[in-house]
């Protein structure tokens, strides 16, 4: 199995946005203390389902003081990767970046 760096992975995720063809996706999900299992969504796309997508801007790379206040959920400040599980209805998952193991036919390196 070829390799893939998680830059280039979230690089592929965050410009195809919605409008792309959906990707499968491989993590591992921990719950407690044990050693967590591994979910697969076999069709997912970025964004939430029914809004409109999420498109990184260039103040996404810097958090202000101003927003922490106002309390706006930052995906990129919270190391979370917001998709829509095409296969389960439509749901809204959000993924840990550190979790991610698989993207498409590659394994994910970090």
């Amino acid at each position: 199995m070829e390799t893939i760096k998680i830059q280039e992975v979230l690089s592929l995720i965050r410009a195809t946005g919605m409008t792309s063809a959906p990707f499968l996706l491989r993590y591992v999900k921990k719950q407690g203390r044990s050693r967590g299992k591994i979910q697969v969504i076999a069709k997912a796309v970025f964004g939430a389902p029914n809004r409109a997508p999420i498109m990184p801007s260039a103040s996404d790379t810097e958090s202000t003081e101003a927003e922490s206040v106002r309390g706006k959920f930052k995906w990129k400040d919270h190391d979370m990767l917001p998709l829509t599980d095409l296969e389960d209805g439509n749901k809204f998952r959000t993924i840990p970046i550190s979790h991610i193991i698989g993207y498409n036919q590659y394994q994910v390196i970090h």
